[in-house]
Order: C-alpha cells, then sequence, then structure tokens
C-alpha cells in the first residue's frame, strides 16, 4: 500500500472516531441542572487541644417479642427427660437456666432425638455450647438444636458467625428464648 492511501484511511479513522465522540454530546446539548446550587464544602474544625472525642454506641435493643419464645416462632417447651437434671446436663440435652442470657443461636431443627445429639456432639468439638428443645413442626416432633444462652444480641451474633464455619449450609439465626 502506498503512503498517501495509508494517510487518508488514518485520517477517516480518526475522524470518526471523534464523531461517534462528540456527536452525541452536541446532540444532547447540556446536561440538566441538578437543582442544587450551593453545597457547602467545608470540613468541621479539628479541636483545639488536638484530642478527638471516641463515643460508644448503644445498640439498639430489639422490642419485646410477640408471645412466642423467639420473634416469628412458636414457644417451644425444654425436653423433659425421666433422669435427673444433673445427669442431662452434661449431655446438652436441657438448655441452661435463662441466667445465663436471653439470646441464643438457632442452629436447626432434626427430626430425631440422635441426629439433634450427633450435632450438638459436633458444636461441642468446636466450643460452641449446643444443647437441644423439643418442639412440633408442621405437626410432627422435632428438635431444636441451639446455641448459648447469651446475655446479648452482639454476642449471639458473634457465634452465628462461628457457627457459619462449622457448617456453611446451615442457616443458623439469632432468637430470643423465653424469659419464663
Amino acid at each position: 500500500m502506498d503512503t498517501p492511501l495509508k494517510q487518508r484511511l488514518i485520517g477517516a479513522i480518526v475522524l470518526v472516531a471523534l464523531a461517534v465522540i462528540f456527536l452525541p454530546m452536541l446532540v444532547k446539548g447540556p446536561a440538566p441542572d441538578s437543582g442544587v446550587q450551593d453545597v457547602p464544602l467545608r470540613a468541621p474544625d479539628a479541636p483545639a487541644d488536638g484530642q478527638f472525642e471516641t463515643r460508644e454506641l448503644p445498640l439498639v435493643a430489639p422490642s419485646a417479642p410477640a408471645s412466642g419464645s423467639a420473634t416469628g416462632m412458636p414457644a417451644v417447651q425444654p425436653v423433659a427427660d425421666a433422669a435427673s437434671p444433673a445427669a442431662d446436663a452434661g449431655s446438652g440435652a436441657l438448655p441452661p437456666s435463662a441466667a445465663a442470657g436471653n439470646y441464643a443461636v438457632n442452629f436447626g431443627a432434626y427430626a430425631t432425638e440422635a441426629d439433634a445429639d450427633a450435632v450438638i456432639a459436633h458444636l461441642k468439638k468446636s466450643n460452641l455450647p449446643g444443647f437441644r428443645q423439643q418442639d412440633t413442626i408442621n405437626g410432627r416432633p422435632a428438635w431444636r438444636v441451639r446455641i448459648g444462652p447469651y446475655a446479648d444480641r452482639a454476642q449471639a451474633e458473634l457465634v452465628r458467625l462461628e457457627a457459619g464455619k462449622v457448617r456453611g449450609d446451615v442457616n443458623a439465626q439469632v432468637v430470643v428464648l423465653d424469659a419464663d
């Protein structure tokens, strides 16, 4: 290809590129006004003594739960075995006393007591204090596995994140226990 032809092709490509870039701007006109005229761009003054104040803001506590033990869940009754509570406390069958806190992490519901106990044993290997509660779901008996209890929701949320690391397929949620 000779040089004048190459120069004409390059010139044509540059003109087409400029037309593609600038022609839409000319056709549309100026950008619409946002309506905001004076936006202050001044930062607040630094403290006079050079010290900054740090404040701890309290977490917003949830409103009192409805008649159920957990938000949106029916009330659950603790498992009552024939054996003494002292013998069962080590197995995780009975929930710890409410004096330890009103928040727990709901780890799942299982169809058999043996499945629930196996999950509790797995949680204890991960240093998570699990317990079970008997309940009825859709007319069938079930055993809810929970972790806790904890004094405040923030502690329970931290444990919920840890529980997600134990089993990623479980949708662990923080629940409010009965104050009874």
